[in-house]
């Protein structure tokens, strides 16, 4: 039997999904509800008092609220062992990346239809818990993912920050690869999901970004 901890804000869909797998537990004895919430930080709280353990956590992921990927990202940090499945309505591929490298092992879009949630929960479970390797392997990509800072109201990758300072220098992109230890293409792939997350079009617009933001200080970083 999977053990699932559900956290939606939505409550209409939260029942939804709720009756969904009840329905599939009725069917066969495979999920029981340990909680649910209205929010992350409610299911933060309550599996750090030890309320229950669950095997999966489901949370939803609100795009207008930044507390929610850094949330995953403690929950994955906090809870190691236990998988994370985020739902959302994005659909722009760099952001389902940062959702996976804040932590989660899977992402569902909440235009998903019945089959395809059963499918990816099963596949999730059995990854996780009946392979010893992909435990393992899971555990050394979480201890090494990256690690997520606020700035100026945006959610930015250590690698991100470290991108901008280097944009802000007279470096060209190919020298900032190589300071970066990182391809070439790797870095146009860096500039360009910050010019979406940021709505900049330019390096100048990067460059300012860094300065009122006090990433970088053109006085005392030259």
């Amino acid at each position: 039997m999977i053990k699932v901890a559900i956290s939606e804000s939505a409550p209409l869909f939260r029942r939804s999904l709720i009756e969904l797998l009840n329905t599939e537990y009725q069917n066969s004895p495979r999920y029981h509800i340990v909680l649910e919430t209205a929010s992350n930080e409610e299911l933060f709280e309550a599996l750090l008092k030890n309320i229950v353990t669950p095997d999966i956590v489901i949370v939803d992921l609100n795009i207008h609220n930044m507390n929610d990927i850094l949330i995953v990202t403690e929950l994955s940090k906090t809870f190691p062992t236990i998988p994370i499945i985020v739902f959302s309505d994005l659909t722009h591929k760099n952001a389902i990346l940062n959702i996976l490298h804040a932590g989660a092992v899977s992402h569902l879009s909440k235009y998903s239809n019945s089959e395809s949630i059963l499918e990816t929960i099963k596949k999730v479970h059995h990854q996780y818990y009946s392979s010893n390797k992909y435990r393992s392997e899971m555990s050394e990509l979480k201890s090494s993912s990256k690690k997520f800072t606020k700035v100026a109201g945006y959610v930015l990758s250590n690698r991100e920050i470290h991108f901008l300072k280097l944009c802000s220098s007279e470096l060209t992109y190919k020298e900032i690869a190589g300071k970066m230890n990182v391809s070439f293409s790797t870095v146009c792939n860096y500039r360009e999901a910050l010019f979406n997350k940021l709505s900049i079009r330019s390096r100048v617009g990067l460059v300012l970004f860094s300065i009122n933001s006090l990433l970088f200080n053109p006085f005392l970083d030259l």
